[in-house]
């Protein structure tokens, strides 16, 4: 019989700023932490294709 593996609490957020305990597995947990950080480098790869050049601060505040 497979060993079981340990169990991880997760505090999430939703979209209304509320707290929600999850328990996920080790292995699950390790798969949603590596699906959250390829989205997040997905999302800064293609903002930074379609802003190449960081907009100066004067210009991020209208000045």
């Amino acid at each position: 019989m497979p060993a079981q593996s340990a169990i991880v609490a997760v505090l999430i957020h939703d979209h209304y700023n509320g707290q929600q305990t999850i328990r996920l597995p080790a292995e699950g947990f390790r798969d949603l932490h590596r699906s959250t950080n390829e989205s997040l480098a997905r999302m800064v790869s293609e903002h930074r294709q379609r802003y190449p050049q960081r907009p100066q601060h004067d210009q991020m505040h209208g000045r």
